[in-house]
């Protein structure tokens, strides 16, 4: 997935996507312009690395998704050789950490499964009749009765 801040995106549509394949243009420190800290808008690297002005008057998701498309263009084989490097080191060394300024940021991988719900154990008698027995039915509960048949 190519685009420029996509974390607002994946959040705001209730998904992820494996970091490995992500390209994020706001993320991708080469593509920062010289002294720029903070992450910088579309538009500042737009007008920097492309010469054009975007988001003029109205916003525009195509113009956005192809400027984001243009910038990792112009940086992919650079990008892609860090990206192919940085997964070779952490499968040799899942623990370390990349700091190298000039090669973007870093690139967590899940080392950990994700969260799963915790199921309650039966002890091991329980455990194998609780198998084959069908479900018992709920006994009702306050004010009712059951009634009784009459002829």
């Amino acid at each position: 997935v190519v685009g420029h801040s996509l974390q607002n995106d994946f959040q705001a549509l209730l998904l992820s996507h494996p970091h490995v394949l992500i390209r994020d243009t706001s993320l991708y420190r080469p593509l920062r312009p010289p002294g720029q800290k903070k992450t910088p808008s579309l538009r500042k690297l737009a007008l920097h690395w492309l010469q054009e002005k975007i988001q003029d008057g109205t916003h525009d998701s195509v113009q956005d998704a192809k400027t984001a498309l243009r910038l990792y263009m112009l940086k992919s084989k650079a990008w892609e050789k860090q990206m192919q490097s940085a997964m070779q080191h952490r499968s040799a060394e899942p623990n370390s950490v990349m700091d190298d300024e000039d090669n973007g940021e870093q690139v967590e991988r899940d080392s950990v499964a994700p969260r799963q719900k915790k199921v309650k154990k039966l002890p091991k008698a329980k455990r194998s009749t609780a198998a084959s027995e069908p479900p018992k039915a709920k006994e009702p509960s306050g004010p009712l009765k059951k009634s009784k048949k009459r002829k």
